[in-house]
């Protein structure tokens, strides 16, 4: 084991960004190190009661109804960098410098725009952590209609001419950046939100490579760790005596989930869901959050506020889910066939086109949801078993990549190799 160590992981973001957090914080701790999560004020809390040590950066990332709504607009992307991000800039670089006192190794996710000015101007060895392989603006990232329209090589080209457009668009929100690195002595980044943005020592792939292996493309030092699970903060560790016996009652039920943000701003998803599974004659589960449990519901269904994925998608016959990374690990790991409706502008389309790519997923526009639409993605994924064929072979991969211990090895490895 290496010598123990301060280690400080640095996230913004909803639920799925702060858990993995928590499994490497966790696992961390246990082989000796010092580890502090540094996150949005409305986790203390939660990272508390798991026994860490916690720090808040600002800004507080409330993930609220109005601002998921906000968020899940076209223009959803640039209002939490521009408005959100920048525009506390220099809070989050005093809050994070600070956190990282004495710090041996900072790791930080991809909302943490300050972390490499806190790494380069405090000379603390920096490694960045990525959910999704959309962190890196790829040329492969395309999606399936594009590509049967115009064929794959043109495809790459039009997602690298894309690229390039949103990287010179990009500049014009720098200026917070420039100023923040002028004001502290440091020189000006010329990519600071995109090639900048991401670590050169080291960049963890905190997925499976299910999801992607490395691109030509991808930064040189990415190292694709496998998913890391954690779905027990806050919640029991097993599902709820109701809901053990609603699955040992009869088949395998439909499990409909938007994930911890999307839940908040759901649109009409919980009612055309109850719809279809009663078009279908399917029991099924709905993961509900803080919405209504009173929807239409017969003996087949049943509601609940939340369930750990890791104990109930294991006994699900399809996820119906938003294409978020941690539910598609979770889905991925239990050999679920998945439909997908991805919610928002961030990772979740790309997300979906891949997994639709690899034949594991079937996918609808949240917006052009309804009843029908379901009935008859959910009819094909349940009544063609290649689905389901390749999602157990898929299972057994993720079973065996084994992310967390794989990416705290990678950890200590960078933490040796500084100290040599």
């Amino acid at each position: 084991m290496a010598r123990s160590k301060k280690v400080v992981l640095a996230t913004l973001g909803s639920l799925g960004d702060l858990n993995p957090c928590i499994a490497i914080a966790l696992e961390l701790k246990s082989r000796g190190h010092d580890v502090l999560i540094s996150s949005s004020e409305s986790y203390r809390g939660r990272v508390l009661q798991c026994g860490l040590s916690f720090h808040s950066i600002r800004p507080d990332l409330r993930i609220d109804k109005e601002t998921i709504e906000r968020i899940l607009r076209n223009d959803g992307a640039e209002y939490l960098v521009r408005e959100v991000l920048l525009a506390c800039l220099s809070y989050t670089y005093r809050d994070l410098t600070r956190a990282c006192t004495d710090a041996d190794l900072l790791i930080s996710g991809d909302l943490v725009l300050a972390a490499p000015l806190v790494a380069e101007k405090q000379g603390i060895p920096w490694i960045s952590a990525v959910l999704s392989p959309s962190s890196f603006g790829s040329i492969y990232d395309f999606f399936p209609t594009l590509a049967a329209r115009i064929g794959k090589v043109a495809s790459r080209i039009a997602s690298g001419i894309m690229n390039e457009l949103a990287r010179f668009s990009m500049r014009s929100w720098t200026p917070p950046v420039d100023a923040l690195r002028q004001e502290i002595g440091l020189a000006r980044d010329r990519h600071p939100l995109t090639v900048g943005r991401l670590s050169s020592r080291m960049v963890l792939g905190l997925f499976s490579s299910v999801i992607d292996v490395p691109r030509s493309d991808w930064p040189a030092a990415t190292r694709v760790t496998g998913a890391i699970f954690y779905d027990r903060d806050g919640y029991p560790k097993t599902i709820s005596s109701e809901l053990q016996t609603f699955l040992d009652q009869d088949e395998a039920p439909l499990v409909f989930t938007l994930g911890s943000s999307a839940t908040l701003s759901p649109g009409n998803f919980y009612e055309e869901s109850v719809k279809s599974a009663q078009i279908l004659g399917r029991r099924a589960v709905f993961l509900v959050g803080k919405n209504s449990k009173h929807l239409n519901l017969t003996a087949k269904l049943l509601a609940s506020d939340y369930e750990p994925y890791s104990a109930l998608f294991p006994r699900a016959a399809a996820v119906i889910q938003a294409a978020g990374a941690g539910s598609i690990a979770h889905s991925l790991r239990a050999g679920c066939p998945m439909l997908l409706l991805p919610y928002g502008g961030f990772d979740q389309p790309l997300n979906a086109a891949r997994l639709e790519r690899r034949g594991l997923a079937r996918t609808i526009n949240p917006r052009e949801y309804t009843a029908e639409k379901a009935v008859s993605e959910i009819s094909c994924l349940l009544n063609n078993p290649e689905f389901k064929d390749r999602a157990q072979q898929v299972s057994r991969i993720v079973r065996a990549e084994n992310g967390l211990q794989v990416a705290c090895k990678l950890i200590e490895k960078e933490m040796e190799i500084e100290n040599a």
